[in-house]
């Protein structure tokens, strides 16, 4: 979760949330109106996500409603550390899904690492098939390796098994 936030945070400090307007947005004596940009959106989209699962938490941890306010980089980093904070009750509490914290959270880590094109993390918790958890990344190869049988995992297929061993 904490990754995920630092990733946004890269993400969003790229550009300024917009795009330039097309010539054709224009209408005779208006000013051209800049788009949203694609970056911008999707920050939106994880923000609403994060907001979200965290009133579903609340409401099932019987905690009071978070602050309202504006949706924007404070918002999730909020949402983070409320979530972090309180991770063991919100795992714990089965209505509030934590198979889909897990999965959401990596995810949006692999959506927001392709993004910044930041290589996964050089050691995963998932384990081999055959039965070790030694995966570690190989930048060489573009794959995580089984330090004790040699298997060779992929960025895709070890997020699956992470998600799985979750549920």
């Amino acid at each position: 979760m904490l990754e995920v936030d630092s990733l946004a945070a890269v993400v969003s400090a790229r550009g300024d949330g917009l795009r330039p307007a097309s010539r054709w947005s224009r209408v005779s004596g208006s000013r051209p109106k800049p788009a949203v940009s694609p970056d911008a959106e999707l920050l939106d989209e994880l923000v609403g996500e994060l907001l979200s699962f965290e009133d579903q938490a609340r409401a099932v941890l019987k905690y009071p409603p978070r602050p309202s306010g504006a949706r924007g980089a404070v918002a999730r980093s909020r949402a983070v550390a409320w979530l972090v904070d309180h991770l063991e009750s919100v795992l714990a509490a089965a209505a509030a899904g934590p198979a889909e914290l897990v999965k959401g959270a990596l995810g949006w880590e692999s959506r927001l690492r392709r993004l910044v094109e930041d290589e996964p993390p050089s050691w995963t918790p998932a384990r081999c098939s055959c039965g070790d958890r030694n995966l570690r990344w190989d930048a060489r190869v573009g794959y995580f390796v089984c330090g004790a049988c040699g298997n060779h995992v992929s960025e895709v297929e070890e997020r699956g098994l992470v998600a799985e061993e979750a549920e």
